[in-house]
């Protein structure tokens, strides 16, 4: 069977399985600030808070010395990994075809929990750090303020509440990519809610009903996911802005291909990545708790 399969096969589905992952692996990824890292953990921002400036009372006075809050906010890696074993020759050419059941297999499981970690971090307990103070940390919990109750579905009321939030927490949504994450449940919701007007001029061009695909409304660019955390019938939905989030890589899909002596020198197909991720600051991201059947 070694003699069946190249180099240049495994090569192929290599190219494969990292184009996919990048493409269409993940709905999230492209969703929120990426960066590379090393070591145990990683700063991927150095927060800096807001001032406010002072007025001068006399002519020739002294320079006034303000001191500008600095913060870290951090994100630690997980390991994660899939394999699987090829053992029939005309299965293994298959790993030349960008359609191949095994590259499938592997870029929807590092797709979904790429979704998991950014999900799971949008409102989960973030570790922040000073920049001095001999490296002592702190943890932040989700503030309950950035919690909206929707217990009537996720309504066009719903929506201006949580755009209200934002913009009361002074996040600048003119200049920011805003994402909206919700479930089908969510997205049947919508449709039905704004199915009068997506059949009006302004969405022609759109075509929301026909493709079955949410137009922005209110700034938010709708994403459906069935990777939400439901609980006893509420759907915790996440809005937030790209630059809330922060996914790290510190090893990014790793894809390998290597017979295994002690199984017959069948093919073993392995993907591997080690990743986190952390949600950058208060005010960046909202949840809201759906209640639906």
């Amino acid at each position: 069977m070694s003699d069946q399969v190249t180099f240049a096969h495994v090569l192929q589905f290599t190219t494969n399985v990292k184009h996919k992952l990048q493409q269409m692996g993940s709905k999230l990824r492209g969703t929120v600030m990426t960066g590379q890292h090393v070591g145990k953990g990683a700063v991927p921002v150095e927060q800096i808070g807001s001032v406010v400036a002072q007025i001068r009372e006399s002519r020739h006075s002294d320079t006034p010395i303000l001191d500008t809050p600095h913060s870290r906010r951090w994100v630690f890696p997980t390991d994660y990994e899939w394999g699987d074993m090829v053992d029939k020759q005309d299965i293994i050419r298959m790993l030349i075809d960008p359609k191949s059941p095994y590259t499938e297999a592997a870029v929807n499981a590092m797709g979904r929990q790429v979704d998991d970690i950014i999900i799971a971090a949008a409102t989960a307990t973030s570790t922040v750090g000073a920049v001095t103070g001999g490296g002592d940390t702190t943890t932040e919990a989700f503030g309950a303020g950035f919690v909206v109750t929707a217990a009537g579905g996720l309504t066009n009321l719903v929506l201006a509440d949580v755009w209200k939030r934002f913009a009361t927490a002074e996040l600048d949504m003119d200049r920011e990519q805003m994402y909206f994450v919700i479930s089908p449940r969510e997205a049947e919701e919508l449709f039905t809610t704004f199915g009068t007007t997506y059949t009006s001029q302004d969405f022609v061009n759109q075509k929301p009903l026909p493709t079955g695909a949410l137009p922005p409304h209110l700034g938010f660019n709708f994403i459906v996911s069935n990777r939400l955390v439901r609980t006893a019938g509420v759907t915790r939905c996440i809005a937030y802005a790209k630059s809330g989030i922060h996914l790290g890589l510190w090893n990014d899909i790793e894809v390998k291909a290597d017979q295994r002596v002690d199984k017959g020198f069948n093919w073993q197909l392995y993907v591997r990545m080690s990743a986190g991720a952390t949600r950058l600051e208060q005010g960046r991201v909202i949840a809201v708790d759906v209640t639906n059947p």
